[in-house]
């Protein structure tokens, strides 16, 4: 079960990842929405499939799974993106201010 699931999500983004042109990455945030199907095995325990690859959904539940990964790799160079933004931003505001200053000194 899990590592029916495990290799499911793997594959997903190494193939996602390989797809993307040179220079482009994943944003922070990858969303799965999958369906799995759950039936009690014969020692009581519930095995869970990927809904259609090799469940058979008549004799079993079906379930959503949403969830979200997050490529921390992605999300630190973004937030170090954006702190450099900003800081460039306010570094022009201040010499903007100094520039207006020296203006109206004269």
């Amino acid at each position: 079960m899990k590592e029916e699931i495990k290799e499911f999500v793997s594959s997903s983004i190494k193939q996602i990842q390989d797809a993307l042109s040179e220079g482009f990455i994943l944003d922070t945030k990858l969303d799965f929405d999958i369906s799995v199907s759950t039936k009690l095995d014969v020692d009581g325990k519930i095995d869970i499939k990927l809904a259609g690859i090799g469940s058979n959904l008549q004799q079993s539940n079906t379930h959503r799974l949403k969830f979200s990964i997050i490529d921390e790799i992605a999300q630190e160079k973004l937030s170090k993106q954006s702190l450099q933004m900003i800081n460039g931003f306010f570094t022009n505001m201040v010499k903007l201010s100094q520039e207006y200053e020296q203006i109206d000194n004269k």
